[in-house]
């Protein structure tokens, strides 16, 4: 009878695939900032998140205010005017604003107390200040919306749970 390592195949390998050096001089097959996905010791992990240059993002903010979609044209344009900047990182950033502008938009309005356009919210002094990041969770959001809001949430309202609280309690 064939032995278990046999019946299991060739072994599995877990080391990354090899690159030639590339323009910026390492060997991850990839340019740009952050770009690093090798740690000193040889060890693969997820890179750590890259910072963009100053001149970088106040240009990425102007054409998102004016195309919050980036078409072909202002994305070639960017690239050729960021060569170190990936396609990728440049749709990802579109999408991340996209959200955060959600996020900025939801804030805005429960201030005001009613719909806002897009407009509104990048032309009223002050519509964007002190918003903060996006939480993920829908309680924790509610909770940062009424600590911007100064409003107090109700416990239940912000999705928690009580060790006496449920079926069989009181």
């Amino acid at each position: 009878p064939p032995s278990e390592a046999a019946a299991a195949g060739p072994p599995r390998t877990t080391a990354p695939p090899q690159f030639a050096p590339d323009e910026d001089g390492d060997e991850d097959g990839v340019h740009g900032y952050g770009d690093d996905d090798n740690n000193d010791d040889g060890d693969w992990r997820r890179r750590a998140r890259d910072r963009k240059p100053p001149e970088v993002l106040a240009e990425l903010e102007r054409v998102f205010v004016l195309e919050p979609y980036i078409g072909d044209e202002n994305k070639r344009r960017v690239l050729q005017k960021f060569p170190k900047l990936t396609e990728r990182q440049l749709v990802s950033w579109f999408s991340h604003r996209r959200r955060k502008e959600k996020w900025e938009m939801e804030v805005y309005e429960s201030r005001i107390g009613r719909k806002a356009t897009r407009t509104e919210l990048y032309t009223t002094p002050g519509a964007r200040d002190n918003i903060g990041s996006l939480p993920r969770d829908p309680a924790a959001r509610e909770m940062a919306k009424a600590a911007l809001l100064g409003r107090p949430v109700a416990p239940h309202a912000a999705g928690f749970a009580y060790a006496g609280a449920g079926a069989g309690a009181g």
